[in-house]
C-alpha cells in the first residue's frame, strides 16, 4: 500500500459525510439492542431479569478481552484496501444476520432459551468489535488537521445520534407495525423483521464507507513490536484521564436506554408515551452535538466536559424529586439530562485525538488500533458492569414481567435506577476531567514538537 506523504489535506464534505455515516447503521443496531434487548428477553423470549442481565453482563467482558485483540488483528492486516477498510467491507452483512438472530424468539426450554440468547449475543457482539474498531481507527489515517478530525468526530457523532434518534422513536412502532399490532405474540414477530431492515441499513452505510474512504497517512508499523511493549506505550496520565471519563458517563449514559423503556411502561404506565419519551431523548443528543464546536471554541475540552456532567447531575436529581408528577416537566428535564448526558462522547472522542498525538509524540509511534479497542473496552467493560447490575436490581426489586401493574416498591426501585443511580458516575467522570493534563500549552507544545520533526 502506497502512503501519501507530507500533504495537507482539505478534506471534502464527501470524505467527511462518507466516513461519519458509518456509524448510522451499527448504532441503529445497538440503540435497539441497548433499549429493547433487555425488555425483549423478560417479555417475548420469557427469561428471567436475572438471567437477561447476566448475558449482557458476560457478552461485554468477553467483549473487554476480544476488543484489544481485534485492535491488533486491525494494525497487522495488509491488504490492497488498507488496514482497516477490508473490515468495514466484509463485516456488515455477518453482523445484519446476527442481529436478526439475536431477536428471534426461540421456542426451547428455559436452559435452551438462556444458551440461544448468550451464543447469538456473544456472536453479534464480536461481529460489531470487528467493525467498530477498524472504523475508529481509520480516522487518524484520513487526515492530520486537528480540525478535520474534530469534523470527522463531529459527523461520526452526528450519526449516532441519528442512529439513536431512529431507533429510540420509530423502532417500538415499526416492531408493532411488522408484528400486527403490541400483543405478545405480534411483538415476538416484530422484532426480526425490524432488525432485518436495520440490517439493511448497517450495510449500506458501512459500504458508503468503504467506498468514500481512503488511508491517507501512515500509521504505526507494528510488526517489529510487542504487544506488550504496544500496550506500554499508553500507559501514560492523558490516556489514563480520558478513560476514566468515558468508563463513568458510558455507567451513567447507558442506564437512560436500559431503563427508560421500564420506566415509561412500569412508573408512568403510559405506553403511548414511550415513542415520545425516547424521542425527547434522542433529539437532546442530535441538538448537543450540533453546539459542541461552538462550545469548544470557547471552553477547553476539559472545561466543556464538567459544564455538561455538572447540569447533567441537576437534572437527574431534579427528574427524580418531581418527574412522574409532572409530564410535560418531565419531558423538558429529560431533553437536557439527555443532551448533558451525551456530550461527553463527541469530546472524549476529539480528546483520543490528541492523546494519539501525544502518544507520537513521546513514543514516535502511534498505538491507534490498540487505544480506539482499548477505549471501546473501557465503554463495553462499564456497559457489562451497568446490564449485571441492573438486572440484579430489578430482581431485587421484585420485577415480574407478567404483571402489568408493579408494586409500589418496586416502581421507586426503578425510578432510583433511572434517575440517581447515574449521579454517581457524572460525579466520577468530574474528577477524572479536571486532573486531564493535556490541554493549553502542553497540548500546544505536543503539537509543535510534532510538526516540527515532520519538518
Amino acid at each position: 500500500m502506497k502512503i501519501k506523504r507530507e500533504r495537507i489535506l482539505q478534506m471534502s464534505k464527501g470524505k467527511i459525510l462518507g466516513y461519519g455515516v458509518s456509524s448510522l447503521g451499527k448504532d441503529l443496531c445497538n440503540i435497539i439492542i441497548s433499549t429493547y434487548l433487555m425488555l425483549f428477553y423478560t417479555n417475548i423470549l420469557g427469561i428471567s431479569a436475572f438471567a437477561g442481565g447476566m448475558i449482557m453482563m458476560g457478552t461485554k467482558i468477553w467483549d473487554a478481552v476480544n476488543d484489544p485483540i481485534m485492535g491488533v488483528i486491525a494494525d497487522k492486516t495488509k491488504s490492497r484496501w488498507g488496514k482497516y477498510r477490508p473490515y468495514i467491507l466484509f463485516v456488515p452483512p455477518l453482523l445484519a444476520i446476527f442481529g436478526v438472530l439475536v431477536f428471534i424468539p426461540v421456542n426451547f426450554s428455559n436452559v435452551g432459551k438462556v444458551t440461544w440468547a448468550a451464543v447469538t449475543y456473544v456472536i453479534m457482539s464480536m461481529l460489531s468489535t470487528a467493525f467498530n474498531i477498524p472504523v475508529l481507527s481509520l480516522m487518524p489515517t484520513l487526515t492530520k488537521n486537528p480540525k478535520e478530525r474534530s469534523a470527522l468526530a463531529t459527523c461520526q457523532t452526528f450519526f449516532t445520534t441519528l442512529a439513536v434518534v431512529l431507533g429510540s422513536t420509530f423502532a417500538y412502532p415499526l416492531i408493532k407495525l411488522l408484528g400486527g399490532g403490541s400483543e405478545t405474540s405480534n411483538l415476538a414477530k416484530g422484532y426480526p423483521w425490524a432488525m432485518a431492515v436495520v440490517g439493511i441499513i448497517l450495510i449500506a452505510s458501512g459500504w458508503t464507507t468503504f467506498i468514500s474512504t481512503r488511508e491517507e497517512i501512515e500509521t504505526a508499523q507494528v510488526e517489529s513490536l510487542k504487544i506488550t511493549q504496544r500496550f506500554r506505550n499508553l500507559l501514560h496520565k492523558p490516556f489514563a484521564a480520558v478513560e476514566g471519563i468515558n468508563f463513568l458517563f458510558t455507567l451513567a449514559m447507558s442506564v437512560g436506554n436500559a431503563m427508560g423503556s421500564y420506566y415509561v411502561l412500569y412508573v408512568l404506565n403510559n405506553e403511548a408515551l414511550l415513542s415520545i419519551y425516547m424521542f425527547i431523548m434522542t433529539i437532546a443528543m442530535s441538538c448537543v452535538t450540533v453546539i459542541i464546536p461552538s462550545v469548544l471554541k470557547r471552553l477547553s475540552r476539559e472545561k466543556a466536559l464538567v459544564m455538561f456532567l455538572l447540569i447533567g447531575i441537576a437534572s437527574h436529581v431534579s427528574m427524580f424529586i418531581l418527574g412522574d408528577r409532572n409530564i410535560p416537566l418531565l419531558l423538558v428535564l429529560t431533553f437536557v439530562g439527555s443532551a448533558c448526558s451525551f456530550a461527553p462522547a463527541t469530546i472524549v472522542t476529539i480528546m483520543c485525538t490528541d492523546v494519539s498525538d501525544y502518544t507520537f509524540y513521546r513514543t514516535g509511534r502511534r498505538e491507534d488500533g490498540v487505544m480506539y479497542s482499548i477505549n471501546n473496552l473501557t465503554a463495553k467493560i462499564a456497559q457489562a458492569i451497568n446490564s449485571g447490575l441492573l438486572g440484579i436490581l430489578l430482581s431485587a426489586c421484585g420485577f415480574d414481567a407478567a404483571l402489568s401493574v408493579q408494586s409500589a416498591s418496586t416502581i421507586t426501585g426503578l425510578n432510583i435506577m433511572r434517575y440517581l443511580y447515574p449521579i454517581i458516575p457524572f460525579a466520577g467522570a468530574i474528577i477524572f476531567a479536571l486532573i486531564y493534563p493535556l490541554k493549553g500549552k502542553m497540548l500546544e507544545d505536543v503539537r509543535a514538537a510534532i510538526a516540527e520533526k515532520k519538518n
